[in-house]
């Protein structure tokens, strides 16, 4: 079991280091990610606005998957089948 727990340890951190880079470069004085404004949130103890942006990312995330599925013919269950 630890060697799996080790795999996905490594593949978190590596997909965290890419998350980070990327809100690096967007973030400027003028424009925030949503990840920078719900951690500024949550720092703030303004938990309400940060589990609303929370909310509305994951609608985002999920509508914007639906909709690429719809429109390459698959359905959202073939993203989750093992080959």
């Amino acid at each position: 079991m630890l060697p799996g727990v080790v795999a996905g340890a490594c593949i978190t951190f590596s997909t965290l280091l890419g998350e980070l880079s990327t809100t690096i470069i967007l973030y400027s004085a003028r424009w925030k990610t949503m990840t920078v404004a719900i951690y500024e949130y949550l720092i703030a103890d303004l938990l309400g606005q940060a589990s609303a942006l929370g909310t509305l990312l994951t609608v985002v995330v999920l509508a914007s998957m639906l909709l690429a599925n719809k429109l390459l013919g698959r359905t959202l269950g073939s993203l989750f089948r093992m080959v």
